[in-house]
C-alpha cells in the first residue's frame, strides 16, 4: 500500500513538471545589409533582468549559435516568455531580435542584415 501510494505521488509530481523555455536555440547569420559579407565578431546579447549578457559572438563567416535554455519546474502551466536578443557591432545600427520561446520562431534558422 505505501509503495502504491508513494509511486502514485512520483507520477502526480512527474505529470506536474513543465518546462519552461528561457531562450530557443539559434543558428544564424549575419550580413551587411549594403555588401551582403557575413560580418565578423558581432555580439549577440540577451537582455536578462534589464542587462545586456553576451551569449555568443558571430564568426568569421557571420554564424553564431545559442542554444536552448529551460528549466524544469512544477506546475500545470508553461511559460513562454518573450526574449530580447540584440545583435550590436561598432559602425552598424543595434538590431533587436524579440523571441517568445517557441520552437516556431521566425529566428530559429535565418539570415540577419545590419544597416551601416
Amino acid at each position: 500500500m505505501i509503495k502504491t501510494i508513494f509511486y502514485l505521488f512520483v507520477v502526480n509530481i512527474s505529470l506536474s513538471c513543465v518546462k519552461d523555455t528561457k531562450r530557443i536555440g539559434m543558428n544564424c547569420y549575419v550580413y551587411d545589409f549594403d555588401t551582403k559579407k557575413p560580418i565578423n565578431n558581432v555580439e549577440v546579447c540577451q537582455l536578462i533582468n534589464d542587462e545586456e549578457q553576451i551569449i555568443a559572438r558571430t564568426s568569421i563567416n557571420g554564424n553564431f549559435k545559442v542554444q536552448e535554455v529551460t528549466k524544469l519546474k512544477l506546475g500545470m502551466e508553461s511559460h513562454k516568455l518573450a526574449n530580447l536578443i540584440l545583435l550590436k557591432k561598432e559602425g552598424y545600427v543595434t538590431d533587436t531580435i524579440e523571441t517568445y520561446g517557441n520552437k516556431n520562431d521566425l529566428y530559429h534558422e535565418d539570415s540577419i542584415f545590419l544597416k551601416k
